[in-house]
């Protein structure tokens, strides 16, 4: 049995010369659109039958400012996301991810306070959060205890020279 064997000719061609332009644009423009559609995460909402997840959660609760992590799915088209403290709004922001942080500054010191997220599109509320009550931290008695801690070192003296302290 003899093995079988191809011979390729070239000439001196462009790859692309033997293949229509035509049929080229159109095959890129086809890959191009299923590509976009298949990383297309928002969704139109409301949608038949799917329900709509929407948290919030302290990220991070000070003396006068609380940050808040706002998370929904599946992700809206068009949605504004509202962060509702008591019967007031004191963020808003377009929704353009699964999630985001909100910040509400400006608070009283050890004092409880109450918030719900909401998601709206073209006016609608298409859905709300659990409510989420919090407890901005007390202020301190500034009444500070200082601790001498020596640095031992082989040259004789161990020394530090700065200090930074952050809120």
């Amino acid at each position: 049995m003899k093995p079988l064997t191809f011979t390729l000719h070239l000439r001196n061609m462009h790859p692309f010369q033997s293949f229509p332009l035509k049929s080229l644009l159109l095959l890129t423009s086809v890959i191009g659109v299923l590509f976009f559609f298949q990383r297309c995460e928002r969704v139109r909402l409301p949608l038949q039958g799917e329900e709509l997840r929407l948290e919030i959660t302290a990220e991070a609760v000070l003396v006068t400012e609380v940050w808040l992590r706002l998370e929904v799915e599946p992700v809206p088209e068009d949605g504004v996301w509202q962060l509702w403290r008591g019967d007031s709004v004191v963020w808003q922001a377009a929704v353009t991810d699964s999630d985001t942080v909100a910040y509400d500054g400006g608070l009283l010191p050890n004092h409880r306070y109450t918030y719900q997220a909401s998601l709206v599109q073209e006016g609608k509320v298409l859905a709300r959060s659990k409510s989420l009550a919090l407890t901005t931290m007390d202020t301190t008695s500034h009444d500070f205890e200082w601790e001498v801690i020596e640095f031992p070192s082989p040259f004789g003296s161990g020394a530090l020279y700065d200090v930074a302290i952050i809120d």
